[in-house]
Order: structure tokens, then sequence, then C-alpha cells
């Protein structure tokens, strides 16, 4: 009676009301009506973006899937919420778990591998993260193959494998310039190598080149630009001043 009076409030729009209905549902043994109760409740915490009651009903949901779609996705929602949430331990465990599973939609297993190189990476693990993003980069071509390409690219500048890392960047530029986030990130990079190389002239430009053509200061990425333009600024006159010492 309770999950048929959640259906009727929820096709008439009262949400709340449903998700009360639909908890007291799944608060009793598990039934017929369990598996759809909480398919809705993590659609509506999903949708809700409230992470922590989602990551609740997704753990539920888990075990009592009856098909192999729902299973996926209980599993694909909980790396994407403890993710989220900054549970990165779990949000790799979730990933890995995927990993393995027969048939797996291709967009899952991209995402999955896109998780664990982002925290692979963010634990200084270089060589398994670029592993993740490299499948990424086959795998896919839309803005997480973007995001790929810059952060393989950031580890090949840390390994100094600087022609490895411009490549990817020009790639990122060439291919997928409608994600500029990304690309823009990929030029502030260009610039590093561009000093690593000690050609000041052409990090100068880059980031000028980003000043002038880039007109989101939100998101801190001008700043950026502004900073290390001051900081080749400084290593420069350093340089003078030490050449005129020296004479």
């Amino acid at each position: 009676a309770n999950y048929y009076k959640a259906e009727c409030e929820y096709f008439n729009n009262k949400q709340s009301e449903a998700v009360k209905s639909y908890q007291f549902v799944v608060d009793q043994s598990t039934n017929e009506y369990t598996e759809k109760s909480l398919i809705r409740l993590t659609s509506y915490y999903v949708k809700q973006n409230d992470c922590e009651n989602a990551n609740k009903y997704f753990a539920m949901l888990e075990p009592v899937a009856s098909s192999k779609n729902t299973f996926i996705d209980a599993i694909m929602g909980a790396m994407r919420c403890s993710y989220k949430l900054k549970d990165y331990d779990k949000a790799k465990q979730k990933a890995i778990q995927l990993l393995p599973i027969e048939n797996v939609p291709k967009e899952n297993l991209v995402e999955a591998n896109m998780v664990l190189g982002r925290i692979q990476l963010k634990d200084n693990n270089l060589r398994t993260a670029k592993s993740h993003f490299d499948y990424v980069i086959s795998e896919s071509r839309n803005e997480l193959t973007a995001e790929a390409l810059f952060q393989r690219a950031t580890i090949y500048y840390q390994q100094t494998d600087l022609d490895a890392a411009r490549t990817d960047v020009l790639k990122l530029n060439d291919d997928y310039s409608a994600y500029e986030i990304w690309v823009v990130k990929g030029f502030i990079l260009l610039s590093d190598i561009y000093l690593a190389e000690k050609d000041c002239f052409q990090a100068k430009a880059t980031l000028q080149s980003i000043i002038d053509n880039y007109n989101k200061e939100d998101d801190g990425l001008l700043d950026i630009c502004r900073m290390k333009l001051k900081e080749i600024d400084k290593l420069e006159n350093s340089k003078k001043a030490k050449a005129i010492k020296e004479e």
C-alpha cells in the first residue's frame, strides 16, 4: 500500500511526500517493492545533489538488484557520489569493482578509468594514473578525453618527457578545442614546458596569448597566467642583474 501511495505522490509531483513513503517501504524487510523504491530514492537524491543519502540507498540497491543494468547503475552511482564526497578510497573500490564485469557499457568503463586515473594522480602514482588516462584517450572522444589528455601531458611533464607532453597539449588543442578550460590549462602547461627548455620568450608569449584571448575570470586560470608572467619577469630580471654584476 505504501509503495502505491508513493507512486501516486511521485506522479502527482509531490516528491517530498513520495520520498517518505518510499523510505517506509525500504525500511521493511526485503519485498517485491524494495528495489523499485530504492531506484526512485537514488534517483531523487542524485537530482537533489544529496550524495550522502544517494550513497546510502545505492549501497542498499546493489545487493537486491534484479538486473545487470541496475547492478551496474548502483556501482556507478556509488562511485560518482563517493568521488564527489571526496571519499576517494570508496570511489576507487567501486571503480575497481566495475572493471572486470562483462559487457559493461563503454562509457561507464571510460568514466571508471577516469576516476581511477584522477585518484592515482592525486596519490602521485604516475605510471598507474597514466595507464587509466591512456584507456580514456583511446576509448572516448568527449570532455573526459580532453581532461585525460591534459592529465597525461602533466604526467609526461613531471617525468621530464617534454616532447610527449607538448604532443598531448597540441592534440588537445587540435582535436578538443570545444572544451576550452582544458585547452587553456594545456597552454598554461605548454608555457611551463617552454620554461623548462629555457625559452622564456615563448613561455611569456603563450601566457600573454591566453590573457588576450580567454575572458573567464571566475575559474582562476587568468590569475595563474598573470602570476606566471610575473615569475618569468623576476627570473629574467635576476639573470640580467647577475650578468651585470659579473661584468
